[in-house]
């Protein structure tokens, strides 16, 4: 039924490996999927992806999401478009093996819930973050209640937004090249009293917008072109032209600021004034 069934949109499953009293069963079904497996191979097996998958609460542990990544990493573009593994025992071991499925171009997840998950430390935070780089279609990869600290959030600010790190200033290039389609890495009150900077809190809301080229545009004039940081003068060197062509660019960078790509799509929006790698740090 499940491989074949296109009206079937949702599967949800919580609390599998408990007995009826609540308790968790004498075998420790923790450290397997093995009773789930059924259900991945059906899952392999269809032809569209689910809308939505929940395995909440299951204690799913680092080789149960192994095992569950490996099916969906053999069809990426059947990954179903919402899966949630909150609440689990998912370690840093399972959580990199969803590095791979993420990295793929062709992985159709939109949502991945690993919240509640204590295993889940920095290491794994700077090892999703580089997974999302070739990654347009998440939008929300969810992390409350986490071992993650400041520096594995910092990661994620630099996915969204390639500044100044480290006392080196980006290109404006690098910028405008960033993650714009990540939005959520929790629920509303989870980012607001978690560790998330201000900044990335706004990087974050930033991306909600559907015009992927506003986006890439606002996130340029933000950290390269603010004269109140006397730092970034240069990035108005950069943008209208230095002393020997002052304003040379002007015409076309109000162009590209007023038009950007009709489309959205950020990676055609005109940037031919800025062809010069050597001169402009791009």
């Amino acid at each position: 039924f499940i491989e074949q069934s296109t009206s079937l949109k949702s599967i949800q499953i919580s609390r599998f490996n408990r007995t009826r009293n609540g308790r968790n069963p004498t075998v420790n079904r923790a450290h397997s999927i093995h009773p789930l497996r059924p259900l991945l191979l059906s899952l392999s097996n269809r032809r569209t992806p689910l809308e939505k998958l929940t395995l909440f609460n299951n204690r799913l542990n680092d080789m149960s999401i192994r095992e569950l990544a490996d099916v969906f990493s053999r069809k990426p573009e059947l990954t179903p478009l919402e899966i949630e593994l909150n609440d689990n025992l998912i370690g840093s071991e399972g959580c990199l093996s969803f590095v791979k499925l993420l990295s793929d171009s062709k992985c159709s997840a939109k949502k991945i819930d690993l919240s509640g998950n204590a295993g889940i430390n920095n290491i794994c935070a700077k090892e999703l973050s580089d997974s999302l780089k070739n990654n347009s279609q998440i939008e929300k990869l969810w992390l409350c209640g986490t071992s993650i600290t400041t520096e594995g959030w910092n990661e994620f600010e630099t996915l969204v937004c390639n500044i100044c790190t480290s006392g080196h200033t980006s290109s404006t290039m690098a910028t405008f090249q960033s993650k714009h389609s990540l939005s959520s890495l929790g629920h509303f009150s989870f980012e607001k009293e978690a560790l998330l900077s201000p900044r990335l809190l706004k990087y974050l809301k930033c991306n909600e917008l559907k015009d992927i080229g506003q986006v890439a545009r606002k996130k340029i004039l933000w950290n390269h072109f603010n004269i109140s940081h006397s730092a970034r003068q240069d990035g108005l060197d950069e943008l209208f032209g230095d002393d020997t062509e002052p304003l040379a660019h002007l015409p076309h960078v109000l162009s590209w600021l007023a038009k950007g790509d009709p489309h959205g799509n950020s990676k055609t929006c005109n940037l031919n004034f800025l062809e010069d790698e050597e001169k402009m740090r791009i």
